[in-house]
């Protein structure tokens, strides 16, 4: 064992570390280690001079708890026929210390005691802490550029809300096969080079990791945020759904990196949270912290555990860099990969550790570490070393070469980077032998990627927003390929592979436009496809022949309102076999005719009728009828608006429709107010820019007209925030209108006739204010933000940017992630030469 874990053990465990017996080449959990999951299995694996068999197995194992005593179980040998496992018929109980006796000839005196202490936390699975000084508001999709419209790309119809790809640069010389990634929350998919979708699903998870592993099977993450569950999943070459995977011993599956192996076997990050005292670990440290760590699993090919590595048992709390270990509630480690080295040994990158670890595969013994404060090397030639990096590779043919994505958040300045680096065992050296950085330089403070090509090419991520999801350059540095996604779509890895499938049925979607429907339907990499068959009903089991179709959309018309209809596709090829049914999906069809009240008991004639009060976070507020008005009785104001919320849902708002919004209002004192039109669920997108309503003791009318810039929502929400100030509300006549006429051209990014900077919404802001600006013609921008002394605070853009109208979300912090001060702020734009600035106020 290496004096890194001896000494973490020392910090966290009351006992002295004591040595495994020499026979034993690896176990689990180790001798005296803390914070073991009780649903955890005993691992035992001899050297190979030690030979067992399976009768020998059979009373290997005696364990007992000191709460619940003598634990009866199962031993038996994992697919290996080398790792022995012991599985407790139960749990074992939360504290309790576990003492495990092995019996074989092989131990003096024929007998082996250890003891392991079982954490006291009730669920290892809790909600991921999040550190104080990290926004989380960049990991939802806020004002996603799309491409606005169904539209059909070289025969593929994609959906109004599918992510605009801009192909940049696309050269000879690349390398063979589709690129395949994830927009987060929002689509994965299979591209060609020129942008084209080969395959495409949608999904509303944090999409991590999309890709081909060894056995030919897709994989990615799944998040589900109703059940909490977090596992992988792969997809055949039908793109059907095959399997599925997990992490075991009760801790919650990570999504950020997941290794399916030829044999079988597979490579899965394990989540787990800790109450820890670090009162004993650091002066000041909270003495019930609320730690989050980091583990991994191997899998055999019957998903038993054949080898665990903890990070409670080998990585020093003290290695964390930046991490504030006094708050109450951090994480670490933050392990962010892992996979298989040349040699067959682990490799895994720890990103708030700023370490890359090669752990032994045979003993769990830690061979190296590149990078962070325990580092086991001298860098020759790369002074900045590795910085909060992600995704450690081997590179293929070239043993001890390594890429990774050098996200560089503590460089100074901060940068991004690909970088290869050359390792000496012998010497105990690393040589940076490559690296590129963008032009103009970029900063990816978070995600990113790093894959080498078959052809010597280097595929790079720099996590989307707007940047390059897809990046390739030569090992000289020339760039062959360049795509870029939607503004606020983050990319967590982009790979290219070459792969190819066949659908067994089509995929569809559908979507609402008022009294029509229009389902886009593809059956995704099939050559062979005549027509596609369109079936109808009421009810998801009433299903008829609808219409036929040879394109990959059909507009369907003339339907009632207030009806819902069922639409399953199939495909029928060219000798006339039809393929299996699509998924039967149902969609709502709900319109409002122009100069139609939307909102329902707008004037409170029926009361509160369809309207909610809800208040959050402590506020405390009544509503009542008074005058054919609704009047908001606040008793406790709250700390922001939203916590005492009016609110009326199942909104039908349309894309490209223009809208009038309007009410009457007054207060019994000078405050403001928040009347706007928002999506029903995060980010709460407010769909008309609706900033804040400032009333007065006199009633006034109020008037926002806006265009639906927005992919249609058929369940949107009006709110009437009044938390956060002081004064009791009168608001009456509210109604939400279609003007006549106005189904307006999408004005998602119009080509401006000149370059702009506008105003910050929302200004004053205490968390996030999104900048827009446009330029007239491709240009070098430069956005920046400043304090009153003119010290400048934040880089925001600093790159090249296509013509049209784009945005950057500033969250109040500085460029090392700090957050600033209230006050004003000057934000500046510069570009063709000219500079343009408007003023920010942040109130915290």
């Amino acid at each position: 064992m290496n004096k890194l874990c001896i000494i973490f053990i020392f910090l966290f465990a009351p006992l002295v570390f004591s040595e495994q017996p020499d026979p034993i080449l690896y176990m689990h959990p180790l001798p005296n280690s803390e914070f073991v999951s009780r649903q955890t299995t005993l691992l035992l694996r001899f050297k190979k001079e030690y030979s067992v068999d399976k009768q020998q197995i059979n009373d290997l194992f005696s364990v007992a708890g000191s709460i619940n005593g003598h634990y009866p179980g199962k031993t038996f040998f994992s697919d290996d026929e080398e790792t022995i496992i012991f599985k407790p018929d139960k749990h074992f109980r939360r504290g309790e210390k576990v003492t495990a006796t092995l019996h074989s000839p092989y131990f003096k005196n024929n007998t082996f005691t250890f003891q392991f202490n079982i954490s006291i936390v009730h669920n290892n699975r809790l909600q991921k802490p999040v550190a104080k000084k990290i926004s989380r508001d960049h990991l939802l999709n806020k004002n996603v550029q799309t491409y606005g419209s169904v539209r059909t790309i070289n025969g593929v119809t994609v959906p109004s809300d599918f992510p605009r790809i801009d192909v940049l640069i696309n050269k000879k010389g690349t390398g063979s096969g589709r690129l395949f990634t994830g927009f987060r929350q929002s689509y994965f998919m299979i591209l060609e080079n020129d942008g084209t979708p080969y395959f495409y699903r949608k999904s509303n998870d944090f999409l991590m990791d999309f890709k081909v592993q060894p056995n030919g099977y897709l994989s990615r993450n799944v998040d589900d945020r109703d059940t909490n569950e977090h596992f992988y999943i792969t997809m055949d070459h039908t793109f059907n759904y095959v399997d599925t995977f997990a992490v075991k011993h009760g801790y919650h599956t990570d999504h950020h990196d997941f290794q399916l192996l030829p044999d079988g076997h597979s490579l899965l990050i394990c989540n787990d949270i800790e109450i820890v005292d670090m009162s004993k670990i650091v002066d000041g440290g909270h003495r019930s912290a609320r730690v989050f760590g980091h583990h991994f699993q191997e899998l055999d090919s019957n998903k038993n555990v054949v080898f665990e590595w903890r990070g409670w048992d080998h990585l020093d709390i003290k290695d964390a860099i930046e991490i504030d270990l006094t708050d109450k509630s951090f994480d670490y480690a933050h392990m962010n990969s892992i996979c298989l080295d040349y040699d067959g040994h682990y490799l895994i990158s720890c990103r708030n550790l700023s370490q890359c670890l090669k752990i032994n595969r045979n003993t769990g013994e830690i061979m190296w570490v590149m990078g962070g404060k325990s580092n086991s090397f001298t860098f020759i030639n790369d002074t900045d070393q590795n910085s909060y990096q992600h995704m450690i590779r081997p590179v293929p043919g070239k043993p001890n070469h390594y890429t990774l994505f050098d996200n560089g958040n503590h460089h100074n300045p901060s940068y991004s980077r690909a970088v290869e680096f050359k390792v000496d065992t012998t010497a105990m050296t690393i040589e940076k032998v490559w690296e590129y950085h963008h032009d103009p330089e970029l900063f990816a403070g978070w995600l990113g990627s790093v894959q080498r090509l078959p052809n010597g090419n280097t595929l790079i991520n720099w996590t989307g927003h707007g940047r390059p999801f897809a990046n390739e350059v030569t090992p000289e540095g020339e760039v062959v390929y360049e795509a870029e996604g939607s503004q606020s779509l983050a990319v967590y890895r982009t790979y290219r592979f070459d792969w190819q499938g066949k659908a067994d049925r089509p995929y569809l979607l559908l979507e609402s436009m008022g009294d029509r429907i229009i389902l886009i339907f593809n059956k995704f990499g099939d050559d062979n496809v005549d027509y596609y068959k369109i079936y109808e009903g009421q009810t998801p089991h009433s299903l008829t022949l609808f219409d036929t179709t040879s394109a990959t959309r059909y507009d369907a018309v003339d339907f009632k309102n207030h009806s819902r209809h069922y639409f399953k596709v199939t495909a029928v090829d060219k000798t006339g076999q039809e393929s299996t049914a699509s998924e039967t999906k149902g969609i709502d069809v709900k319109y409002v005719n122009p100069g139609e009240n939307i909102i329902k008991n707008g004037n409170f004639a029926a009361g509160k009728q369809h309207w909610n009060l809800n208040t959050y976070e402590g506020a405390q507020a009544d509503g009542t009828i008074v005058d054919d008005s609704f009047k908001f009785v606040i008793h406790e104001t709250g700390s922001a608006p939203w916590h005492i919320q009016l609110k009326q849902t199942n909104i039908p708002l349309y894309q490209r429709k223009q809208y009038r919004f309007e009410f009457d209002a007054y207060a019994e004192n000078r405050r403001t107010i928040e009347a706007k039109i928002v999506k029903s669920e995060p980010p709460y997108t407010n769909y008309g820019k609706i900033g804040r309503t400032a009333l007065s003791q006199r009633e006034k009318h109020v008037s926002y007209d806006f265009v639906m810039n927005y992919n249609t929502d058929l369940d949107a929400r009006v709110v009437i925030n009044c938390g956060g100030e002081e004064g009791n509300v009168f608001i009456d006549n509210i109604s939400l209108k279609v003007l006549p006429s106005t189904d307006v051209a999408s004005q998602k990014n119009p080509i401006p006739e000149e370059f702009q900077l506008f105003q910050n919404h929302p200004n004053p802001f205490n968390s996030n204010t999104s900048i827009r600006f446009s330029v007239s013609k491709s240009a070098k921008v430069h956005l920046t933000v400043y304090d009153v002394l003119g010290q400048q605070i934040r880089t925001l853009v600093s790159e090249l940017k296509s013509a049209g109208e784009h945005e950057r979300v500033w969250n109040g912090e500085d460029q090392k992630g700090q957050n600033v001060p209230s006050g004003l702020y000057m934000c500046r734009m510069r570009a063709f030469g000219t500079v343009k600035t408007i003023k920010l106020l942040l109130v915290r």
